[in-house]
């Protein structure tokens, strides 16, 4: 996909014109131009997929391509008068919808159902474009399940979501559903490198951190990355020696990571203390062909290493990655407790393995 910027309007802001600024994505891309070709584009889209791999951006490009009189419908030119319109979020006919803040409220579903009545005023299509769609509740979804099923027949509906279970059954049948797939490390990393014109390690990182997400990839603040990375191997280890160490490390970890929920924010931090522990695996094997994720820390994973062996190191991954699952579940456990549990666990694979090197 084009990075994860955004125009003022939030709309996003492809790099490069035509449907091809999108990376990773061409059965779907596919899909849509034949579509278009033979005249039987779907009147609802269902764009599917994790955040940061192009569904937003394809919307938009589909937007541009449906109403460029240069390239059209099959493609953009991305410079007509049309297209800048669509992209600075001013062209009558293109409405995008997204939370506000976190929802979509029937009040938006409403005055959407009243635009969706009106002709195309400019443009060949009018298309409507809902970001983030498991964000309407169910009042508003069900307010607009028959403009969904019977919109007017110039009008193009896209629903775009990374939750499409979130969606109704009633919603998810009155659409044609496109999956997006996770793009591609190394071409997420060749994608930074070139197109964005980073320096070679950081295209690297931003890659390794963010699998699969060209978006996310850009997104990512690698300060506070570093400064989280600092913050999770503290945690450690602490519980690699025990004792009180590990509430003190639960309480840090607890605290720490990103996310809109203390679960989020908890699983966020646990995902950082894999890819060290993987390192750590990496480092204690010597495993052959094997990169680091974190290859400026090589020194302090050579020197740790030196305390556990590779059976402990493997038995701390397990370990958290069970601990994972107790905040991606969907059922809300009690945060400290979780990360208590799941640090002695860890801390217990790692000094049982230190203590045989030891002796």
């Amino acid at each position: 996909m084009s990075p994860a910027k955004e125009t003022e309007s939030g709309l996003p802001l492809p790099i490069g014109s035509g449907l091809d600024a999108v990376v990773g994505q061409e059965i779907v891309l596919q899909a849509l131009r034949r579509a278009i070709e033979r005249d039987r584009l779907p009147h609802a889209l269902l764009f599917s997929g994790a955040q940061g791999i192009g569904k937003a951006t394809t919307a938009l490009l589909l937007a541009q391509a449906l109403n460029c009189p240069v390239a059209g419908p099959v493609d953009t030119c991305g410079e007509c008068i049309s297209c800048s319109k669509i992209a600075r979020g001013i062209h009558p006919d293109v409405v995008w919808v997204a939370p506000m803040p976190r929802i979509i409220k029937i009040g938006q579903i409403r005055e959407l159902i009243a635009a969706v009545g009106y002709r195309p005023h400019e443009g060949q299509r009018r298309v409507i474009v809902i970001d983030n769609a498991h964000a309407m509740q169910g009042p508003a979804q069900n307010a607009f399940l028959k403009t969904l099923e019977e919109p007017p027949p110039s009008t193009t509906i896209v629903l775009v979501t990374p939750a499409p279970g979130s969606l109704l059954p009633t919603v998810q049948s009155r659409c044609q559903t496109l999956r997006f797939s996770p793009v591609g490390q190394e071409v997420v990393r060749e994608y930074l490198e070139q197109q964005m014109e980073l320096p070679a390690e950081e295209a690297r990182l931003r890659a390794a951190l963010t699998p699969g997400s060209i978006g996310g990839a850009l997104a990512l603040d690698l300060d506070a990355y570093g400064a989280l990375l600092e913050t999770v191997v503290e945690a450690l280890r602490l519980c690699q020696h025990g004792g009180g160490g590990v509430v003190a490390a639960a309480d840090s970890l607890a605290s720490s990571g990103h996310g809109e929920t203390a679960t989020q924010r908890a699983a966020s931090t646990l995902r950082i203390g894999r890819d060290v522990l993987r390192d750590l695996l990496v480092v204690t094997t010597q495993a052959d062909g094997a990169d680091l994720v974190n290859s400026a820390k090589r020194e302090a994973w050579v020197a740790w290493a030196s305390e556990v062996n590779s059976d402990g190191v493997i038995n701390a991954l397990q370990a958290l990655n069970v601990g994972i699952e107790r905040f991606t579940t969907g059922i809300q456990p009690n945060i400290k407790m979780a990360m208590e549990q799941t640090l002695i666990e860890i801390g217990g694979a790692l000094a049982s393995t230190g203590q045989r090197a030891a002796s």
